[in-house]
């Protein structure tokens, strides 16, 4: 049976019970993004986070901030971050920024040139898109599993159908849903 919008917006209550209202405010207040500077930031999360927790993804962001806030890298990435892969591909967002931002920007399809970039893969396409403004929702393993329990044929669809009735946004409704599973309240 489909999600009642009564039934997500206690789901909502609880995620920001739990404390995590300022991660819904951000959703909520999402704009698309305008530099390459924050362009390149968001894809280095997107890639950084991947496979950790926010924890540990926040801890090594702070790290690599740091590293590159006076313009003079202070030392390698992978002294930082110690996967070559990951590494090699935020090497290329720094070195990259400009260029990728202005053909995502050009884009005729912004999330397909997402996933033209290193280390973003097919879903972590709709984490970046998300991330720089995009309303799309991010078909993970959680939320595909909130489809299937809920009827709907497919994440996007239920996103979307939640975000129409609710009157929330498509960022807003995936949040609550993914940092519900997250924490086990759903």
């Amino acid at each position: 049976m489909k999600i009642t919008i009564k039934r997500y917006r206690e789901i909502k209550d609880a995620v920001i019970a739990a404390g995590f209202g300022t991660e819904v405010s951000w959703a909520e207040n999402l704009k698309p993004v305008k530099k390459a500077w924050d362009f390149m930031w968001e894809a280095i999360w997107v890639v950084v986070n991947s496979g950790l927790s926010d924890e540990a993804a926040k801890s090594i962001m702070k790290d690599l901030q740091r590293n590159e806030a006076s313009g003079r890298r202070k030392q390698p990435i992978i002294k930082i971050f110690k996967h070559k892969g990951k590494a090699a591909a935020i090497e290329a967002f720094i070195l990259g920024r400009e260029k990728m931002f202005i053909q995502y920007r050009d884009a005729q399809k912004p999330i397909d040139y997402l996933n033209t970039l290193p280390y973003i893969g097919e879903v972590t396409k709709f984490h970046l898109a998300k991330n720089l403004g995009i309303q799309t929702p991010m078909p993970d393993n959680d939320l595909k599993r909130l489809a299937a329990e809920w009827d709907y044929e497919d994440v996007f669809v239920m996103v979307m159908d939640i975000a129409e009735r609710s009157g929330e946004s498509v960022a807003t409704v995936d949040t609550v849903l993914r940092r519900a599973c997250i924490q086990e309240i759903l």
